[in-house]
């Protein structure tokens, strides 16, 4: 059975991909940023798979996070609060997450940030966005900023 796009991002990404040597420039920025790098805990982790269960466990184990802007509960920001957002109410639907975390060819990479992030020495294919929204923590629902880094996506949102 055929998924229903929900999603404005369900689409073909071909003209959101980028070559692995862009994609790499758009990695370095990642690097600058000090925030403590984070993956799922396997509470969490499960969780996640039960939403995207056509992404191998393993591949969701390496989406990493650094939280720019935090909330004020306990729990420590990681990729489902990114997959929880996506998945009800952004752009980026369950066939755009499923997708870009299964890709694994060549040149078949995206990186999206806020336009804050503009720099001459990023790709010209780098996607920029003026209007990200918070992503709210799952244990609070407190509206957080996270960069995330993934085989093939780098998400940076600006705090």
């Amino acid at each position: 059975m055929e998924e229903t796009p929900k999603g404005t991002f369900d689409k073909d990404l071909r003209e959101y991909y980028q070559s692995d040597a862009d994609f790499k420039k758009s990695v370095q920025l990642w690097n600058t940023f000090p925030q403590e790098e984070v993956l799922m805990s396997d509470v969490d982790l499960a969780e996640a798979q039960k939403l995207l269960p056509k992404v191998d466990v393993e591949t969701l184990k390496t989406i990493k996070t650094k939280c720019s802007k935090s909330c004020s509960c306990d729990r420590v920001q990681n990729a489902l609060d990114l997959i929880k957002f996506s998945l009800n109410e952004s752009v980026h639907g369950e066939i755009f997450l499923t997708n870009i975390f299964n890709e694994k060819r060549p040149d078949k990479k995206i990186s999206i940030m806020d336009s804050v992030h503009k720099a001459d020495w990023l790709p010209a294919s780098v996607a920029y966005l003026d209007d990200t929204k918070d992503i709210p923590c799952s244990k609070c629902g407190e509206g957080v900023h996270m960069y995330v880094l993934h085989d093939s996506l780098a998400h940076y949102w600006h705090a």
